[in-house]
């Protein structure tokens, strides 16, 4: 296996345990339904969740392949801007406080909406996501798939550890580990925001000649 197909796949384990950590609208909604409706609920507004994703990526995916080289050294570039800015807000975070033992709101439809007025799928999909899709494609559609098969499998497995761990200890994400555990998502998120970079200033025609 190629050694960029390896680095593509750890890359997507990353990203997708990193993203279920990562606090947001759609975090708190499945630790609210955790604590009050159990984990079947949680499952299903994560899975819920993830149409909007795939609407997202079979956009992208319809521009990958088609993007001249120059727009892609940009994707890079902001990419590499979109995960440092994650790595910032990430080691500023503190806790959710009372926001996790509110009561959800009734309905799947509202973890629909909740990503789909969520900003960070649709940048995260059109810089990050497509530059890496646009790496991979050439080794074939089942290395993509693999790509997304594994960055969905570890998102959904922290997402569901945390849904696990809200049900069993309801205060935990009120107190510090949580903020803990997401600070050090930081320094994740700042890593591969940096090879991003790396790889955009790497793919500058004076480099490349």
């Amino acid at each position: 296996m190629a050694p960029l197909v390896i680095q593509g796949l750890a890359l997507a384990a990353m990203l997708g345990g990193v993203a279920g950590i990562s606090p947001s609208p759609h975090t708190v909604l499945v630790v609210q339904n955790a604590i009050v409706k159990g984990l079947r609920r949680s499952l299903l507004v994560c899975l819920v969740a993830m149409l909007v994703d795939f609407t997202i990526i079979a956009f992208a995916s319809l521009m990958v392949g088609r993007l001249p080289g120059v727009f892609t050294v940009a994707l890079h570039f902001v990419g590499g801007i979109y995960l440092l800015w994650l790595a910032s807000k990430s080691f500023r975070f503190r806790s959710l406080g009372g926001q996790a033992a509110m009561q959800p709101p009734e309905g799947l439809a509202v973890g629909l909406l909740v990503q789909v007025l969520n900003p960070n799928p649709y940048i995260f999909w059109t810089t990050v996501g497509i530059a890496q899709l646009n790496v991979l494609l050439p080794y074939g559609l089942g290395v993509t798939a693999v790509f997304l098969l594994v960055f969905f499998a570890a998102l959904l497995t922290v997402k569901m550890m945390i849904a696990w761990v809200a049900r069993r200890s309801q205060n935990l994400f009120a107190q510090r580990h949580y903020g803990m555990l997401v600070r050090g998502t930081a320094g994740i998120f700042g890593v591969i925001g940096m090879i991003y970079l790396a790889k955009g200033f790497y793919s500058l025609p004076c480099f490349t000649a």
